[in-house]
């Protein structure tokens, strides 16, 4: 997946607002569908989502441990 700054860096004086606007928000819808995918994960394998402030940030990191052999953390 392309980064913000690999988009301008394509098309600096051709990439207008509604360009940018379309590949952000591309990132974003993929971001979402990943996201709505931890939270499956998260409730069904690790006893509900994380709370507070970071929770994003947190069930990021949950996502990346490994699941043991029986399922269960």
């Amino acid at each position: 997946m392309r980064g913000l700054k690999d988009l301008i860096a394509l098309c600096p004086e051709t990439c207008m607002g509604h360009e940018l606007r379309a590949e952000a928000s591309y990132i974003h819808d993929f971001y979402n569908s990943a996201e709505n995918l931890f939270r499956q994960v998260a409730e069904q394998l690790n006893g509900g989502m994380p709370r507070g402030d970071a929770w994003h940030k947190l069930l990021l990191q949950e996502m990346k441990n490994a699941i043991p052999e029986n399922g269960r953390p």
